[in-house]
């Protein structure tokens, strides 16, 4: 599971679920995001950055085989971050 992340302004944290499909469109030479397409995976990523340029910095992902478990993980990151910026 992941780690609380220390050192960081929640407001510029964002939080997304996505099919591993759309990770694996958007950056086809990543062979974990392919394999996991293949799969039929889903994806939960943390990542930091500055929302008015939409730039931001993965910090953290896992990968779900299960639509269900991706969800709990999700609803799990926006209680424990409720500034953040939220995709799904």
């Amino acid at each position: 599971m992941f780690k609380k992340i220390a050192n960081f302004y929640s407001q510029n944290l964002r939080i997304d679920l996505a099919p591993a499909s759309i990770l694996a469109d958007l950056s086809p030479e990543n062979e974990t995001y392919r394999s996991a397409a293949e799969r039929g995976d889903f994806v939960v990523c943390i990542a930091q950055g500055e929302p008015q340029e939409s730039v931001y910095i993965l910090l953290a992902e896992q990968i779900f085989s299960q639509l269900s478990e991706a969800r709990d993980s999700f609803e799990s990151l926006r209680s424990t971050y409720p500034a953040a910026v939220l995709s799904h």
